[in-house]
């Protein structure tokens, strides 16, 4: 076994369990040098690479070959996105996921909101928490990555699974579970609503990204997504993207606005969503 190899055996004994997928850049150096040591392991590899975090959090990518490479993007995510060219069809996808959505880069404390203006989608500096429908918390060198495939013009299938999971495990996921379906005992009934609940978010392709798991529970009428399974569900729900989206559009924007006789007729939609995702538990 070649020196690059036993280096690399001796970060991977020092790290800890593995959470999600990214792919390599760059080479900047080699994985014994200083940058490298008490890393933290975040991401398996699709091959030949994986990405780690220091512990000033900053995120590396090392290769089986002993080199590495910085995986956050350089300079502000905010001017980045902003120059880009949107595609209306893509802006059309985004429609109804989010009105205002706030982003927080973990490796750099940068904010931004972006807004879905209907035909456009526009960005500031700064989040106003009270404004927006959910934050989302990224690292740089997913915000360069999500950048570089509009730049390309479409999204593929495993980006809109990371944008699903992003929204649905953070601000958005918790909205949809913090409505009259989970804490009124009259739509609770009418839903025949259970305590606990498994779901799976689906991924496209398992050898880029593993599925993502939630648990759905109800305590006293308080509902609460939390990331992992837990317990003995209940139910157990198996989405897809499209399914995880469709449930974004109507919890997060369309019940934005309207009364209780508008959630009875959501309650009546979501009887009819949840017989498309529920498998045996």
């Amino acid at each position: 076994m070649d020196r690059s190899r036993i280096v690399l055996v001796i970060l991977l004994l020092l790290a800890v369990p593995i959470v999600s997928i990214v792919g390599a850049k760059q080479t900047q150096g080699v994985a014994g040098s200083s940058v490298a040591t008490k890393l933290q392991l975040l991401d398996t590899p699709p091959l030949r690479s994986m990405t780690l975090m220091t512990p000033d959090r900053k995120m590396v990518v090392l290769r089986d070959d002993g080199t590495w490479s910085y995986a956050s993007s350089t300079g502000s995510v905010l001017e980045r996105w902003k120059s880009l060219s949107l595609r209306p069809e893509l802006i059309e996808q985004f429609r109804g996921a989010f009105q205002n959505l706030g982003v927080r880069i973990i490796d750099t404390n940068e904010t931004l909101t972006c807004h879905h203006r209907g035909d456009r989608i526009e960005f500031d500096a700064g989040i106003n928490e009270g404004a927006v429908d959910a934050t989302v918390e990224i690292f740089g060198y997913q915000a360069e990555r999500l950048a570089g495939q509009i730049e390309r013009g479409a999204l593929d299938e495993v980006e809109w699974f990371r944008v699903a999971r992003a929204l649905f495990a953070s601000g958005a996921g918790k909205r949809v579970v913090q409505n009259p379906l989970s804490s009124n005992v009259v739509l609770r009934h009418l839903i025949n609503a259970k305590n606990l609940v498994h779901v799976f978010l689906l991924s496209p392709d398992a050898n880029q990204e593993p599925d993502a798991t939630f648990t759905l529970i109800n305590v006293n009428g308080t509902s609460m997504l939390v990331p992992g399974l837990y317990g003995t569900p209940e139910r157990v729900f198996r989405l897809t993207v499209a399914d995880a989206l469709e449930l974004q559009r109507k919890f997060v924007v369309e019940a934005r606005h309207g009364g209780f006789t508008k959630w009875f007729k959501l309650a009546r939609w979501y009887v009819g969503w949840r017989k498309k995702v529920e498998a045996p538990s």
